[in-house]
């Protein structure tokens, strides 16, 4: 059987002048295919097993060096230059049909420009130390890692597995169609094709720097954005905010506080630390290496958010004290009988900042968001009185004793 990983494709089976070329058409074992080609006007013949096709090949390449195949009588001095050819050749072992598919190739490519400019181009460029995707994304990981980055990138990272098992080649040679057929083949929707559109991007910007794919190479930008469609998105009802905070235990509250009525992200109150909320100054603190941008901001703590915190002054350490959030709002919905909705934490304190303050700038500095995301999401989701019975919502109104 051929080792998959050292059969790189198109894969050359060569036997004397002969030259027969295999390509894999689809990878993986519901739908693989292999393409033998051969000869003049081009012949094809697709099999499933690679081992089959490979066998083939053989014998077709053996076939044609013994002249199995139909014969071409040369005249004149024909025979001749077939000759010449061949004696040229024959230091380098390439196939004469080798040899001309490869300068018609060339010539078609460099038009006016000589070949030989172009090889002497070529020879000055920085060698590559190419590299199977495998262990480009290996060295990426481990790069990223030692840099401090948080495990929630290292874990999105991780997911370029399934593309660099996919490819059995160096990444200088997955080309726009290869990845393009990729990324559709995963079914997913255009959200996440384009989630692994942007990895795929980066795996190619640190192979070029690591100097194992050329930097002419395009890397994803011939593949085009699958088209994502926009979802109307979902917000807490006052009333269904009551209810949750109502059936809220104790030591979820100030996550779930922070999120409603401050607009943190899950992860961004995952590494919230209680020396970040200055409840006398009346802000809480989102530090460079808290923020998913990277970039330190401030959020007030409105009035009913302070007196949600007030009774954990003085504790110290992560407010979230546990790390599988969306099991402790599984619970929650269950214990208060409101369905959860994907983080319609986030988007209910945005809608009715905007609602409430009327300032898009200003709310996008708060959430961290950009204000185009805001304006185009965000505008009219919820009205101004809905917004003032939000923020109005506080231990007191829902029937808490906090302590």
């Amino acid at each position: 059987m051929t080792d998959r990983r050292k059969s790189v494709y198109p894969m050359r089976i060569i036997r004397g002048s002969a030259l027969v070329r295999i390509y894999r058409l689809a990878q993986g074992k519901a739908n693989e295919q292999f393409c033998v080609a051969w000869g003049r006007p081009r012949r094809r013949k697709n099999f499933k097993a690679e081992e089959v096709a490979l066998k083939y090949a053989t014998e077709v390449a053996e076939k044609l060096d013994r002249g199995g195949f139909d014969v071409v009588v040369l005249k004149g001095g024909e025979k001749a230059e077939y000759l010449r050819a061949r004696a040229l050749l024959k230091k380098s072992d390439t196939p004469l049909l080798f040899a001309v598919e490869q300068f018609v190739e060339a010539k078609r490519a460099l038009g006016e420009t000589p070949l030989a400019v172009a090889v002497d181009a070529f020879q000055r460029r920085p060698k590559l130390n190419r590299k199977w995707p495998g262990e480009i994304l290996d060295e990426l990981i481990a790069s990223k890692t030692a840099g401090g980055k948080s495990d929630r990138h290292i874990k999105d990272l991780g997911r370029l597995r399934r593309f660099a098992d996919c490819f059995q080649t160096p990444l200088d040679g997955v080309d726009g169609p290869m990845i393009e057929r990729f990324v559709r083949s995963l079914k997913l929707e255009a959200r996440t094709q384009n989630n692994y559109r942007r990895l795929i991007q980066m795996l190619f910007i640190f192979g070029k720097r690591r100097g194992y794919v050329d930097h002419d190479h395009p890397g994803v930008s011939g593949v085009d954005r699958a088209t994502e469609s926009v979802k109307e998105i979902e917000v807490f009802t006052v009333e269904e905010m009551k209810k949750l905070l109502g059936a809220a235990r104790p030591e979820v509250i100030p996550y779930f506080a922070i999120r409603a009525f401050a607009g943190l992200r899950d992860a961004e109150v995952q590494r919230l630390l209680w020396s970040d909320v200055d409840l006398a100054e009346g802000h809480i603190v989102v530090r460079h290496a808290v923020a998913k941008t990277k970039r330190r901001r401030l959020v007030p703590i409105s009035d009913n958010l302070a007196a949600w915190l007030r009774p954990y002054g003085g504790r110290e350490g992560n407010v979230a004290t546990y790390k599988k959030s969306d099991k402790q709002m599984q619970i929650l919905s269950r214990d208060s009988g409101v369905p959860w909705k994907h983080n319609a934490l986030r988007h209910s304190y945005v809608s009715y900042s905007v609602a409430l303050k009327g300032d898009v700038a200003r709310v996008s500095l708060e959430s961290g968001n950009s204000p185009q995301i805001v304006q185009r999401n965000y505008l009219k989701v919820v009205t101004k009185k809905d917004a003032d019975a939000w923020f109005g919502i506080s231990p007191k109104t829902v029937g808490r004793d906090l302590g």
